[in-house]
């Protein structure tokens, strides 16, 4: 249909490439082929390469028919790279089969780059609607946000190159800022950054959006906009409404175990902006709200609702004990410190009524918790002497017993031989170290 001029072609070539994806390609390969050369006496070998699509005839006829890199020697049944082709390097010309007719349905091509699933056909149709300007320049907004949110960056870089003739400071569009936020090219989340530093008051008053910033997938938009608020807060920013944004993507947050690491880190600067920029919010938030953080599911959760609390305007005595032993008895080590630094902020009387807690946590299984309680220990056994000798006497037997975890005898040694429990060791004779045992 191409030899003959036949408009229908665009239409089948492209039902034809968006048969094929990413997950159609086999690894690359090279394939030698040795003989020996009577006449000179010598071996003799030749290096045929062949790329990820190779075997998908009509495939690569479509998009290599006219390639420098590119051929499909007579008799083979797959397309071979040419002597100096590279598969990462594009031709400098075009390459696909008919480019006049691509030219004259330059449509074709943005339904390639909005359906394919295969970096082949988009490099191709990127690079075709290159060579089409005037089609470019009418497109809109909405094909904009198209290219940027594929997964491609020869696509993405196309809609970065387009982006800045649809912006207006004067009358800004928060989707095409957000689109270049959420692009996969830094480049293309630095402009939009750029203009957020421009125009705050314009484009970061919604809550929500604002929110959704703070927790972003990444980091560079993460930290730019938690330092650009805490220099300039736009003024139709609320904080309490901010605040609420928040917590709603953090008791919302569903478990991806496939995204888990990533997550964590996305809610740990989430966490890390709410009490640094919403400190007087966070202040007077119900408690309820952050038991909800408290007992959800996930770690990361877990641990802002810790640090909501050692920010929130109750004194940690008034705070529910139910809460602070939920943080101090939970599996994740960094949830654990909240914890344990809320229970250590607690007023010495408070904690000299309970030296059972204080024992069962410096005889933790778990080093983080031995390691974080070891400060209030020394605290308190430091300004109190009699908490001093009754420790003591709760924590030395142990080290004459079987170690039950590796590390705890060491880790009570360290604590009983500190300066604090000088005069506690003082006062135990030989005889007296043999009664508790």
């Amino acid at each position: 249909r191409g030899e003959a001029d036949d408009p229908a072609y665009v239409k089948m070539a492209v039902g034809l490439l968006l048969a094929y994806t990413d997950a159609d390609a086999d690894e690359p390969r090279e394939v030698v082929f040795q003989w020996y050369d009577w006449q000179n006496r010598a071996m003799r070998a030749r290096t045929t390469r062949y790329d990820a699509f190779a075997p998908y005839i009509a495939f690569n006829h479509v998009l290599y028919a006219n390639s420098p890199r590119f051929e499909l020697k007579k008799g083979n049944k797959a397309w071979s790279l040419r002597d100096g082709g590279e598969t990462g390097t594009p031709a400098e010309t075009r390459e696909e089969a008919f480019s006049h007719m691509w030219d004259a349905q330059p449509e074709g091509l943005l339904h390639l780059v909005a359906e394919s699933r295969c970096a082949p056909v988009h490099a191709f149709a990127v690079r075709a609607l290159r060579a089409n300007p005037d089609f470019l320049a009418r497109l809109g907004v909405d094909e904009v946000l198209l290219l940027l949110g594929r997964p491609y960056a020869a696509t993405v870089r196309l809609g970065l190159d387009l982006a800045p003739r649809l912006y207006d400071p004067a009358d800004t569009n928060v989707a095409l800022v957000r689109a270049l936020l959420d692009a996969t090219l830094p480049e293309a989340r630095a402009l939009a950054l750029g203009w957020l530093a421009d125009a705050p008051d314009a484009l970061l008053t919604d809550s929500a959006f604002v929110a959704d910033l703070l927790a972003h997938r990444y980091d560079d938009v993460r930290s730019a906009v938690r330092d650009l608020l805490a220099r300039k807060r736009p003024a139709g920013l609320d904080d309490e409404a901010l605040l609420i944004r928040c917590m709603a993507l953090l008791l919302t947050y569903e478990v991806d175990s496939d995204a888990a690491n990533i997550d964590a880190a996305r809610l740990r600067d989430l966490g890390e902006a709410m009490v640094t920029l919403l400190a007087g919010a966070v202040r007077r938030l119900a408690l309820g709200r952050i038991e909800d953080l408290v007992r959800h599911p996930f770690p990361a959760v877990q641990a802002v609702g810790g640090r909501l609390l050692a920010h929130h305007g109750t004194p940690p005595e008034a705070l529910p004990g139910a809460l602070i032993a939920a943080l101090m008895t939970a599996d994740d080590a960094e949830v654990r410190a909240t914890g344990l630094a809320l229970f250590g902020r607690l007023p010495d009387d408070v904690l000299l009524d309970q030296p059972e807690v204080l024992d069962a946590l410096a005889q933790s299984p778990q080093a983080d918790v031995r390691a974080n309680v070891r400060p209030v220990i020394l605290r308190l056994a430091a300004n109190h002497p009699d908490f001093a000798v009754a420790m003591t006497e709760r924590l030395l037997p142990p080290l004459y017993r079987t170690e039950r975890v590796g590390g705890l005898h060491a880790d009570l040694a360290a604590l009983l031989t500190d300066a604090a429990f000088s005069e506690a060791r003082a006062a135990f004779d030989r005889d007296r170290l043999w009664g508790l045992l």
